[in-house]
């Protein structure tokens, strides 16, 4: 199973500062402290308000959000730099090595499903980075026990222990058929460029063209114009992609059409 990466990054400033990290050494798992609190709603607090803190990534019920880039990794701000822990178990400092992870809970946000995203996401970073669940990922309580409780403040109250969690990421990387970060050899399977894969087949659904008529295009480049259609037509969605900043939709024929809902619509 793979699920959706979203990535709309938040503008420069104190939250985004866009330095880069040399190479990333560990995983911070953190939960937000905000019952309820979405992805969207995280993501859009640090974009406005620019606060003197970040994290690269939130996740609830429906958007793995990632708002501080991943792929070529910057530093975001979330853990103290007085703080040794971190130093004395990765020989580096969280906010120059680490990505962060934060889990969404609480309020309308269905556990379950946001629980599965936190677990699989974690995996897809540990394959992308060579790193190895049961070693690389640490809770901020642990960094930083005189003042965070988390994610064990959330995963408690939904009956999962941070071992637990780890065991869980630990069975989906080995599910990946990925060998332990000594045995590789190659890039990690899950690299991502340009064009970013958010949902595989099992995410497949049908649409209805809205605009009079639409470009589709054959192959998912937003230059690669191929025919147009027209109001009324159905297609069936077999993939969703972000392609240079903006959603769209692989169909069954093998071509690509926006997902812009203002054009498209689910059926």
């Amino acid at each position: 199973m793979s699920y959706a990466i979203t990535k709309d990054f938040i503008n420069f400033g104190n939250a985004r500062s866009g330095q880069k990290i040399g190479t990333v050494k560990f995983i911070v798992a953190h939960d937000t402290g905000n019952p309820g609190s979405t992805a969207y709603a995280n993501r859009n607090y640090f974009h406005n308000s620019q606060p003197s803190a970040s994290a690269h990534t939130f996740i609830d019920d429906q958007f793995i959000l990632e708002m501080i880039p991943v792929d070529v990794p910057e530093k975001a701000w979330h853990v103290q730099y007085q703080k040794p822990a971190d130093n004395q178990l990765f020989g580096a400092n969280a906010n120059d090595a680490a990505i962060a992870v934060e889990l969404c809970w609480g309020g309308g946000i269905n556990f379950t499903e946001a629980y599965k995203r936190y677990v699989w996401y974690m995996s897809y970073l540990c394959i992308k980075f060579g790193l190895d669940p049961r070693k690389h990922i640490v809770s901020h309580k642990i960094l930083d026990p005189q003042r965070r409780s988390d994610p064990d403040n959330a995963l408690n109250r939904y009956g999962i222990t941070f071992e637990q969690f780890i065991n869980d990421v630990s069975i989906v990387y080995a599910a990946a058929n990925h060998p332990l970060p000594s045995q590789l050899d190659q890039p990690s399977q899950f690299h991502v460029g340009e064009r970013i894969t958010l949902q595989n087949h099992e995410s497949t659904f049908r649409i209805r063209v809205k605009a009079a008529s639409l470009w589709y295009y054959d192959r998912p480049d937003w230059n690669a114009k191929k025919a147009t259609v027209k109001a009324g037509e159905i297609f069936t969605v077999i993939e969703t992609l972000i392609v240079n900043g903006s959603k769209m939709y692989k169909l069954k024929s093998g071509n690509y059409i926006t997902a812009n809902p203002q054009y498209v619509e689910r059926i």
